[in-house]
């Protein structure tokens, strides 16, 4: 069976579809499956400018203090939402990227 990515319409996501925490859980859970993606389809035209916005917040969050990255966490969510830093779990295994000082 070839795992497929999960697809999400943005309206859905804006009207709380009853589906879509199910949805989620298969695109980025631990599941055997789960590709740790998800496609978001039927952007809005102004998506280009969010999105640069974004970016810039994500800037600002990463180089916050860790008590307020801390408070962001949600462990309980196996790090689905919120701030993770090398937290999340792909298919029960550590982090997908191994984190080295460079030093032998």
């Amino acid at each position: 069976m070839t795992a497929k990515p999960i697809t999400v319409s943005y309206d859905d996501l804006l009207h709380n579809d009853p589906d879509i925490p199910g949805n989620i859980q298969s695109a980025l859970g631990s599941t055997e499956g789960c590709l740790g993606i998800i496609v978001i389809s039927d952007l809005p035209p102004q998506f280009k400018d969010l999105r640069e916005r974004l970016f810039h917040l994500a800037s600002k969050l990463a180089t916050s203090s860790e008590a307020v990255k801390r408070d962001l966490e949600r462990p309980d969510t196996h790090y689905l939402f919120g701030w993770s830093h090398g937290q999340e779990k792909m298919n029960g295994v550590g982090p997908p990227i191994s984190y080295s000082t460079g030093g032998g």
